[in-house]
């Protein structure tokens, strides 16, 4: 409804590093980067809305064809 928030964003607002990963092959030197700041951070990582956990599998079981 209101697109995908960018909680990276949100989070250097408010003073805290903050990463948004779309590229795992980036992901060692971000953390590297990230270990010599000394802070806190979020970092994003964006999933695919057709993606659904087993929790929420298990909650919300597929109704059956009839």
């Amino acid at each position: 409804v209101f697109g995908r928030s960018d909680f990276a964003r949100i989070a250097r607002g408010f003073g805290a590093g903050g990463e948004r990963i779309t590229d795992l092959t980036a992901l060692p030197d971000r953390i590297a980067a990230f270990r010599k700041t000394g802070g806190a951070a979020i970092w994003d990582f964006p999933v695919c809305d057709q993606v659904a956990s087993p929790v929420i599998r298990r909650a919300h079981p597929p109704k059956s064809a009839t």
